[in-house]
């Protein structure tokens, strides 16, 4: 919970080196998941696909993700009897819809996305990497295009999780519920956005 890995999975993830995108505020950006090691989520065999929620955060390029930068404009958990890791797989085809939004200042952007797998978060053993909740996560570069002026509070990562989440313990894959709180702060929602 407290590895910069958590990041852009830092290890091996370079701001320069990464895809620029071009977006237009308010406009949705398509993310996708398919069967490369290259894609944006290293662990993408749909067969063997994770369990559990998505989420998407931002922050200024600038920072390098360092400091209270990272704001959630996305999340979504066990909704209409499937994982959010289940509908990019079985229903998108590995493709993940979000929405930019459309105050935000303009400006260059990382955009992380993350899919955490709780096939084994009933398992409290942490120490063990085949236990408790695994982070999947990878960091892409937008310039978002924009008229808006808002620059959302933010939160460090690592620093939006805890060990002692209740959202990480349990059998959520084995007795999900839509009750399910997906872990994390709050989406930044702009009051008259559109949902998706």
């Amino acid at each position: 919970m407290s590895s910069k890995d958590l990041r852009c999975r830092s290890n091996d993830y370079d701001n320069d080196k990464t895809t620029q995108f071009n977006v237009q505020a308010g406009s949705v950006i398509s993310l996708w998941w398919e069967k490369d090691s290259k894609s944006l989520v290293s662990t993408t065999n749909t067969a063997i696909a994770p369990l559990g929620p998505c989420t998407v955060y931002m922050a200024g390029y600038e920072s390098s993700g360092e400091g209270p930068q990272w704001f959630n404009v996305y999340k979504n958990g066990y909704v209409r009897g499937n994982w959010c890791s289940q509908t990019i797989n079985n229903k998108n085809g590995g493709r993940l819809d979000v929405r930019i939004p459309f105050d935000i200042i303009e400006g260059m952007y990382l955009l992380r996305a993350e899919i955490i797998d709780l096939t084994n978060s009933g398992k409290s053993n942490w120490e063990d990497y085949t236990q408790g909740p695994a982070f999947f996560v990878n960091c892409v570069k937008v310039f978002v295009y924009s008229d808006g002026a808002v620059v959302p509070s933010g939160d460090y990562i690592p620093g939006i999780y805890t060990m002692d989440d209740p959202s990480f313990y349990g059998n959520f894959t084995e007795s999900p519920s839509e009750e399910y709180v997906v872990p994390g702060p709050s989406e930044y929602f702009p009051i008259t956005q559109i949902a998706l």
